[in-house]
């Protein structure tokens, strides 16, 4: 079996409920293959050996191909909780689909993080024959996914707030993309019930 679907064969209730509060209902989960670790390895910011339980997050090209996995690690003070896996290209070289089985559409939706793309298409969308809705692994791993939406007739990037200048200055030289201002991470005004389809819908016309 494929690494990534025997970790999600793995994912306890417990593992379950944990996305589903995340605002990722479980078949979506089952659909995108998101899995559990209970030992993971990886380096901490001294170069230090770590060991953490992490959900799996892999990365789909078009039709289910993969490409790279991705972890978040659950461990107790962790800083930066996203790693990808040790000798697979990572951010740099790909752009995570929240739904692999479609091809890009002419209009898509850019996030920072995976999960925050997941919600946006999933909960966000007045339908998801609209929009596709991808995302980059950080503000600073952009390239792939601009890159590959260059020809799309409309584009909109949602960086974290903290990233909003990094936004606009992106959407200031590129063609067709226009940066999208929250208050709040997306997926956070979502969970709060400080944005649904509507005002989402809204806030993307007025752009």
């Amino acid at each position: 079996a494929e690494l990534w679907a025997e970790m999600r064969d793995r994912m306890t209730t417990e593992h379950i409920l944990w996305w589903e509060s995340q605002g990722i209902p479980e078949d979506i989960q089952r659909y995108l293959s998101i899995g559990f670790k209970a030992d993971k390895m990886y380096y901490d910011d001294e170069k230090q050996e770590r060991h953490s339980p992490a959900y799996t997050i892999p990365w789909f090209g078009q039709n289910f191909a993969f490409e790279t996995m991705q972890y978040r690690l659950c461990g107790e003070g962790i800083t930066d909780r996203y790693r990808f896996e040790y000798g697979l290209d990572g951010g740099g070289k790909h752009y995570y689909m929240s739904d692999p089985s479609e091809p890009l559409k002419d209009r898509v939706i850019i996030c920072e993080g995976a999960k925050k793309a997941i919600v946006t298409w999933f909960h966000l969308l007045k339908s998801i024959n609209d929009f596709s809705v991808i995302a980059v692994a950080s503000r600073n791993t952009l390239t792939p996914a601009l890159n590959t939406t260059r020809d799309c007739g409309e584009r909109y990037l949602i960086l974290d707030p903290d990233s909003q200048r990094k936004a606009f200055q992106v959407a200031e030289k590129e063609k067709n993309l226009k940066a999208v201002f929250l208050p709040e991470k997306v997926d956070d005004m979502f969970l709060a019930g400080h944005i649904d389809r509507d005002g989402f819908g809204k806030i993307l016309r007025a752009v």
